[in-house]
């Protein structure tokens, strides 16, 4: 899916996502420059990440995750009572610290 954000007073295109295999090492990587470790949003955003990746990987190894949307309509469908897991990443290419917003 894709929307639209501002960057200032510029209107940007952005793409959600599901997150894959290959999105983890970004979500990783993810550091507070000095000036923003005192702004709760962003402590926020980076433990945030941290915690769903680390949960992500878990279900990946019971095979209770989602990739893709056709993948979450289906076990929609079930009813078994199953927890998936999912992630959904807001992607920029024009974002110069990271694609992942």
């Amino acid at each position: 899916m894709h929307f639209r954000v501002l960057e200032g007073k510029e209107d940007r295109p952005v793409e959600l996502i599901f997150e894959q295999e290959s999105d983890l090492n970004l979500l990783r990587e993810w550091r507070l420059p000095p000036k923003l470790r005192r702004h709760e949003p962003a402590r926020d955003a980076v433990a945030f990440a941290r915690l769903a990746t680390k949960r992500w990987r878990y279900h990946r190894q019971t095979g209770r995750i989602v990739t893709r949307a056709a993948e979450l309509r289906d076990a929609g469908t079930r009813k078994s009572g199953e927890e998936l897991t999912f992630l959904l990443l807001a992607r920029a290419e024009w974002s110069t610290r990271s694609p992942i917003l």
